[in-house]
């Protein structure tokens, strides 16, 4: 006997396209390569579902200008970096593409919002929280 799977039920899964996110995590770090960037976890909103995708954004030059893209889309200055705890929470959309085996989608480019702007000074540093704001 066959297993018992359907093979009809097969679904292309979520097509690419434009859709909006939210920042989950973001946090700088140096690459296996050596290389320094920023990795964002986000929560990426399709009309089936929601799902996290992880992008990585590599400080190289010829790369910068995908975080040049997220600073127009989530609106902060892309020439005076903030700290990138602050980008937990902010919410924009990009445009997604099917990673390179056709499997999952990944970021294509972020999509400016001029009327964006990001609250730079939200910012508390983990050492500033106060005792009692701690849950345990």
């Amino acid at each position: 006997m066959g297993m018992s799977y359907d093979p009809k039920a097969k679904t292309g899964g979520i097509p690419p396209g434009d859709y909006p996110f939210k920042v989950l995590q973001s946090m700088e770090q140096t690459y296996g390569t050596g290389n320094n960037g920023l990795t964002l976890v986000m929560e990426v909103y399709a009309p089936a579902r929601s799902f996290e995708v992880t992008e990585r954004l590599v400080y190289v030059p010829k790369a910068l200008f995908k975080m040049e893209q997220l600073a127009k889309c989530l609106g902060f200055d892309y020439d005076n970096p903030p700290d990138p705890r602050i980008l937990v929470g902010a919410k924009g959309v990009a445009t997604f593409r099917k990673d390179r085996e056709n499997r999952f989608l990944e970021v294509d480019g972020f999509i400016a919002n001029p009327n964006a702007r990001l609250e730079t000074s939200k910012s508390t540093p983990v050492s500033e929280v106060a005792e009692e704001e701690v849950p345990f």
